[in-house]
């Protein structure tokens, strides 16, 4: 996988695009440990490009918005407006260039 995913930030920051992930947040029917894989190897890839790439996590906002799903997988409509708004800022902040962690500016909260 980390493969794959080497090939895919290579193709996205050609020229010069921040990559930006989101957590998978819990799902229902899935054990947490596994989506916590998951999530590791996208931190691990963020720490091995932190120019390069931010990963947020969105579960905090999971939990905090309540949005609903639909299949326990896929956001309503609604639940994905209302948590969009809360994701939305952490985006636009992890997109900024100058607000990604370095050791004398650690980034906003849920950017990694």
């Amino acid at each position: 996988m980390e493969q794959t995913f080497e090939r895919a930030l290579a193709i996205v920051t050609v020229h010069g695009a921040r990559m930006i992930v989101l957590t998978t947040p819990y799902l229902l029917g899935v054990a947490n440990a596994r989506v916590d894989a998951l999530n590791g190897v996208y931190r691990a890839m963020a720490a091995l490009h932190p120019d390069e790439m931010a990963v947020i996590d969105i579960e905090p906002a999971v939990r905090q918005s309540h949005a609903q799903r639909w299949d326990s997988v896929h956001w309503t409509p609604h639940g994905a407006d209302v948590l969009g708004g809360l994701v939305a800022p952490m985006i636009a902040r992890a997109a900024d260039r100058t607000t990604h962690p370095s050791p004398d500016n650690p980034g906003p909260k849920g950017v990694a």
